[in-house]
């Protein structure tokens, strides 16, 4: 390479050279200079790791400029699809790990939103735009966010942007497509040419798909979590019509100016009745009352109704591929070769940590992807309602996201489950005590359940069971929310889900020694083993916990942590320890349920029947 002062005409090639005399040392051998130092090593890493040079100046990065006139604004559609494509599959390689400024901001177009002004770009980029923040707040909201490693807020690089309304982007994305769309019918009839037709029809899907996603975000996701001035009855960063509240308050602040200002044009306009403007201030402060608790409910039929469409435009999508502009090397997955992706154009917001792979998965792979998706969220809208019956529904539905789901699927489940609370899809009448309750009286009936019990209307024993129920709702809490996570970092909170677990049978224990004292005492039984559900709640938690090891060692074996001489002790517990306490706590619960039936009033009564 050349010197300082040296230019590339006067440098030596020593390439050969060097590779000449490296071919004459044995393996192991070092080549050993009293000029040769450690940052020699470390510039021949950097030269071996493009990614080493984060935040280095580049002597040319790609801007919006550059990019119109290499013709990305052109009346180009197959070029126009295949943007879109790479920026959808640039939007997946996000949601699978890579960050922010390696994938999705690699889009010019994207950097520069605000400066963008063309027919279908426009309502992309803004959409794209609003779609990042909206996942990116979600992902936060929810703890997921250690699988997108990066360090850097999406808006960042958007600080003094003003964007447009969630209602103003879907219309707008909307509104190109039913354009694209008319304008390929009417092509239709002038020409025969059925691949122009396809290819206008294919970027209006494309289209329809980003206002999808923003869609069912918009009926899932409580609207707090992307603006905390939101306000549930108006879309996201719109103002509404009427705030007479906030003209109510400006009136008190003047009160003084107002009035002269009144006085001189008292007879200007008709004023209403002074009963009815103080019954609307009345409502409008009961509507803005910041005492006043607004509790979102996730609409999924509505967004049920969306995610079919979704699915429909994703699969429509992995279809029209084809039709995009292919690339000239024929490897797909390397977008540089477009007119407005560059590599370097977001460089200095990468993550400022060791060397991270990145992989951009081919347009179709993504539009695989995008269906399942969509799918995924389909089967969510449907079935999350009814998941909630009991404690068993709710975790086995929630362990079919581990494998999959993906961030966001994982991250929808959480958020619908528990928009606010612990309050079962934003029910302020359910909570999750009542699972809880529900699979704990299907299974092991308690006493403490029985309204017809002594021990239900002892008030010790039912402080103690409350408070049982309490912790047992922070239990489920802790392991329903290490669902949401991926294996790693689920199986690392299913740790401290099962020590909470254990904790549990102390407090089962002094609700079950309560139900003893009080059935002795009643006289119902002579001693504590008589009764019917004789340590029925340490054997209802112990059941739970056992389900929850089961379920940490399975991630094991799926993330091969495991080496080949483990297997044996560990097949020994889980099929000779485990599988057996399992069983154990099934057949105690059927023996509850059993004597529980033969010492109903209706048995008694058939049985006084048949003897006569």
């Amino acid at each position: 390479m050349p010197a300082v002062n040296e230019t590339p005409a006067e440098s030596e090639d020593i390439s050969a050279v060097f590779f000449e005399l490296c071919d004459k040392l044995e393996i192991g051998e070092l080549v050993t200079s009293s000029n040769f130092r450690l940052s020699e090593v470390m510039s021949a890493i950097e030269l071996a790791e493009p990614k080493m040079d984060v935040g280095v100046g580049s002597d040319k990065i790609l801007s919006l400029e550059s990019a119109r006139e290499n013709g990305t604004f052109a009346e180009d559609y197959p070029l126009h699809l295949a943007v879109i494509d790479a920026t959808l599959s640039m939007l997946v390689a996000w949601l699978e790990g890579s960050s922010l400024a390696s994938t999705i901001w690699t889009n010019i177009l994207l950097l520069e939103c605000s400066n963008v002004n063309h027919k279908t770009y426009t309502p992309l980029v803004n959409g794209i735009n609003l779609l990042v923040r909206n996942i990116h707040a979600l992902v936060s909201s929810v703890g997921n966010l250690e699988e997108l490693p990066e360090d850097f807020n999406p808006q960042e690089i958007f600080q003094n942007t003003q964007f447009p309304s969630r209602d103003d982007v879907v219309g707008a994305l909307r509104k190109r497509s039913a354009e694209l769309t008319e304008e390929g019918k009417k092509l239709k009839v002038k020409t025969k040419r059925a691949e122009e037709v396809e290819i206008r029809l294919a970027i209006a899907t494309r289209l329809e798909l980003v206002a999808g996603f923003l869609e069912i975000l918009g009926w899932l996701v409580p609207p707090d979590i992307e603006d905390p001035n939101y306000h549930q009855n108006y879309s996201l960063y719109t103002t509404p019509k009427s705030s007479l509240k906030k003209d109510h308050v400006n009136v008190n602040e003047n009160e003084n100016d107002n009035e002269n200002e009144n006085e001189n044009t008292k007879s200007a306009d008709p004023t209403p009745d002074c009963d009815d403007v103080d019954e609307i201030c009345d409502e409008e402060d009961d509507l803005y009352d910041d005492d006043v608790e607004i509790r979102f409910f996730p609409n999924f039929t509505s967004a049920a109704v969306a995610a079919e469409r979704l699915a429909k435009s994703a699969q429509a999508i992995h279809e029209t591929v084809k039709f995009g502009r292919h690339s000239p090397d024929g490897v797909d997955g390397d977008y540089t070769w477009l007119p407005c992706f560059d590599q370097k154009a977001c460089i200095h917001f990468i993550p400022a940590c060791f060397p991270r792979s990145v992989t951009i998965p081919s347009r179709k792979n993504a539009a695989c992807w995008l269906v399942h998706c969509a799918r995924r969220i389909h089967d969510l809208s449907i079935t999350t309602p009814s998941s909630t019956r009991d404690l068993n529904h709710l975790f086995y539905y929630a362990r079919t996201f581990t494998l999959t789901g993906c961030v966001l699927t994982r991250s929808l489940l959480q958020i619908c489950m528990f928009p606010a609370d612990n309050h079962l899809c934003g029910d302020p009448h359910r909570t999750l005590a009542a699972p809880i309750e529900l699979s704990l009286k299907q299974q092991y009936e308690p006493q403490i359940q029985d309204k017809e019990s002594p021990v239900y209307k002892d008030d010790e024993a039912q402080q103690l069971y409350l408070r049982f129920i309490n912790y047992m709702v922070k239990a489920s809490i802790s392991v329903y929310t290490s669902l949401g996570c991926n294996l790693s970092r689920q199986r690392d909170r299913l740790e401290i889900a099962i020590e909470e677990l254990g904790a549990m049978q102390c407090h089962a224990m002094k609700v079950e020694e309560r139900i003893d004292e009080v059935l002795v005492a009643e006289g119902i039984v002579e001693k504590k083993e008589d009764n019917i559900s004789y340590n029925s709640i340490s054997t209802f938690v112990f059941h739970n916990m056992v389900a929850v090891i089961h379920h940490y060692y399975e991630i094991g074996f799926r993330m091969d942590l495991y080496v080949p001489y483990e297997f044996t002790y560990i097949f020994w517990f889980l099929s000779e320890v485990e599988a057996k306490w399992m069983l154990t706590t099934m057949e105690r619960s059927h023996e509850i349920q059993i004597k529980t039936w033969k010492a109903s009033e209706l048995v008694k009564f058939l049985c006084i029947l048949m003897r006569k």
